[in-house]
């Protein structure tokens, strides 16, 4: 940490940091870092321990940056539902988010990105055993239906056909290379009756495997 306040005081314009297998740190100390050095976004980090993520350090960079356009803190145990909700509230331009991982993160914070942020195109839910059909269901009524191109799923298996079915349908600008990742226990007759009629890419190429 005294590292990082150093380079704070002496570099007030950087840009990029590289912290590959930088131990020694807290998110303490990366919290005062961009505190003093604002011009440091969110992709500015390199290599920066996914420990260090935590709700503080990802609401300090909404701040400094409300108009990112991709947020990707995959692996952040440490993040909560309230983060995201700011993240909602500030980041309107959104268009990536990638929250794999993100254990802590549930359908309320989901259902809150997906309804303030208009123009998301890829979203990635991946691992997140809080995730149910509520989700699913609220970016199929939200305006980012009509600009989801990419929804990864996989290992949420709480998720059912009836709401992957609903999101299938609503969302049709998913194509054959957009679906990532679906659980087996939503990946249903329903679910994929949705998806061929709703999808006419799938109607050329459809692979299903470890479907029960």
């Amino acid at each position: 940490d005294v590292a990082l306040l150093a380079i704070a005081d002496k570099c007030d314009k950087l840009e990029r940091i590289r912290l590959h297998e930088v131990r020694q740190i807290s998110p303490a100390g990366v919290k005062a870092l961009l505190t003093d050095v604002p011009t440091l976004g969110f992709d500015a980090l390199d290599g920066v321990a996914r420990e260090l993520l935590n709700d503080s350090v990802v609401s300090l960079m909404v701040d400094n940056h409300p108009d990112v356009e991709a947020l990707q803190p995959r692996d952040c145990a440490k993040l909560t539902d309230p983060t995201m909700v700011h993240v909602a509230r500030y980041c309107k331009k959104l268009r990536v988010l990638e929250l794999a991982h993100c254990i802590e993160i549930s359908d309320h914070a989901v259902a809150t990105i997906v309804k303030e942020c208009r123009y998301l195109e890829c979203i990635d839910l991946e691992g997140l055993p809080k995730l149910t059909d509520f989700s699913l269901r609220a970016i199929a009524a939200a305006p980012c239906r009509r600009t989801l191109r990419e929804f990864n799923v996989r290992n949420c298996t709480r998720l059912t056909g009836s709401g992957m079915a609903q999101l299938l349908r609503a969302c049709e600008a998913i194509d054959m290379h957009g679906l990532k990742g679906v659980p087996p226990s939503a990946f249903t007759v329903e679910a994929v009756e949705a998806l061929v009629q709703h999808h006419p890419s799938y109607q050329e190429e459809l692979t299903l495997t470890e479907c029960s």
